[in-house]
């Protein structure tokens, strides 16, 4: 008789973000962003939008800086971010 251990949810999640890139492109944001692609580039053009490295001509965004972004652009209410 063979026995399975099952994982904790702690244990699924480190899974799940050890499968995920660390590193994405300006596409591959937005999509984990939920984004359109253009809507990230102008946020970058024009600030605002998630840190990103710059290698040459190419842009890409670490997952912690999308992740990071996101918890900052956190609000409770639509006034909360009025000013």
């Amino acid at each position: 008789m063979e026995t399975r251990e099952l994982l904790t949810r702690e244990q699924v999640a480190q899974i799940l973000s050890e499968l995920q890139p660390s590193v994405f492109t300006t596409e591959e944001a937005a999509q984990y962003l939920r984004l359109s692609r253009q809507t990230l580039e102008l946020l970058r053009l024009n600030g605002g939008g998630p840190r990103y490295a710059k290698l040459g001509r190419s842009v890409r965004y670490r997952r912690a800086a999308l992740d990071e972004w996101l918890a900052a652009n956190e609000q409770n209410h639509t006034a909360e971010g009025a000013q």
